[in-house]
């Protein structure tokens, strides 16, 4: 077990939350949400209990502070390969097999927790912010003509990827590829090209 004392001595600020992170990830890998256990955290990454709260409070913070690490990380860059259909569909799917591993757990207990979640970790489960790849593919479209120009509203930008969450949560399971080129064909997409053509429409 970690000495209290020294190990955040050893390590601080941004090395020291990074290993707490990390080890918070193993945790949600071996233990999912249910079991998932604070003290275990500070002890995989060696570092004494009050380091850990004093930076979340508990689990739910915890939690969402590292699937946005592990968001931010693990994951390469997603590259368009310049077709707005297919981009979104792989944003889709690669959201779908995200919630197929340990990360579908950890969403689901913050939804369950969102009531009590500190507000910043809210976000987390905000469709009105969309993740990042799916604003370069829209920058793309438009780049290239496969999209208009008017304002797409937030909540429409992350409209795919939320309902792919939204099934998940639902079903216990994620879409697979028929649901989700459905969502992408009869919802996602029209909601896209209609609110990108409105300015067109106004003038």
């Amino acid at each position: 077990m970690a000495d209290d004392q020294t190990a955040p001595q050893r390590r601080r600020g941004r090395l020291l939350e990074d290993a707490l992170l990390e080890a918070a990830w193993l945790e949600i890998k071996e233990h999912g949400w249910s079991d998932f256990s604070m003290s275990r955290t500070a002890d995989r990454a060696g570092a004494s209990k009050k380091s850990l709260y004093a930076r979340w409070p508990d689990k739910g913070a915890l939690v969402a502070a590292t699937l946005f690490h592990k968001s931010a990380t693990r994951a390469r860059p997603f590259e368009p390969v310049g077709d707005l259909r297919e981009d979104l569909r792989r944003v889709m799917s690669a959201a779908a097999d995200m919630l197929a591993g340990p990360m579908g757990t950890a969403v689901r207990g913050l939804y369950a927790s969102l009531p009590t979640l500190p507000s910043e970790y809210r976000l987390l489960t905000d469709e009105n912010r969309p993740a990042r790849a799916v604003q370069d593919v829209l920058d793309q479209a438009r780049a290239n003509g496969q999209l208009g120009e008017g304002p797409i509203p937030p909540r429409v930008i992350g409209l795919g990827t939320h309902l792919v969450t939204m099934h998940y949560l639902g079903r216990d399971a994620p879409p697979d590829a028929v649901v989700i080129e459905e969502i992408l064909d009869h919802v996602w997409l029209p909601s896209l090209r209609a609110a990108a053509t409105e300015a067109d429409v106004a003038r």
